[in-house]
């Protein structure tokens, strides 16, 4: 039953798919677009780094929350409204939710290359401390090992809530902004 991993990425690949279509429609060379990009992922981010708490699952975990709302500040905005997540308190939620936002960080440095030059980018470019991917999988393997088939269940639910909260946030900027 192993290759928690592996089986969390195929389970998910409709929603990463749909998520990728919905943030690649901000130009991220144009500020205003790539303003309205940042704040549809802090409105994500934010409340789901709050929800997830992956500093006690993970040691070393730094999240990208500050980074975002920094990003955010340069480019003269404030951080857009984050109501708090109400999903239940389950730890194989978590860590799904922690996959994709850990997973959407490799993710953020390819996009940090489409970012016009005078613009910022310490969102996309917060790296992850050396080796937290692999303590991550590590982690998952381990957790999805002693918790059985309803541990890696809750954490597939709670990585697709993770895509679904980014596609909504993404979903609603655009309606907002056109």
């Amino acid at each position: 039953m192993g290759d928690v991993r592996g089986w969390l990425r195929t389970s998910t690949r409709d929603w990463h798919t749909r998520v990728d279509a919905a943030y690649a429609r901000f130009t991220l060379a144009d500020r205003a677009s790539y303003r309205d990009f940042l704040a549809a992922h802090a409105r994500a981010l934010i409340p789901l780094e709050d929800w997830i708490d992956a500093a006690r699952l993970l040691p070393g975990w730094r999240g990208r929350s500050a980074a975002v709302a920094d990003d955010l500040a340069t480019l003269a905005a404030p951080p857009p409204p984050c109501p708090r997540i109400a999903w239940p308190d389950n730890e194989a939620a978590r860590w799904g939710a922690l996959y994709v936002l850990e997973g959407s960080r490799m993710g953020a440095a390819v996009l940090a290359r489409a970012v016009g030059p005078d613009l910022p980018t310490g969102y996309l470019n917060a790296s992850a401390p050396p080796g937290l991917w692999r303590n991550l999988v590590q982690a998952l393997e381990r957790a999805a090992a002693i918790g059985g088939p309803l541990w890696r269940e809750q954490a597939l639910t709670g990585a697709m809530r993770a895509f679904a909260l980014f596609d909504s946030a993404a979903r609603e900027a655009h309606a907002a902004h056109g």
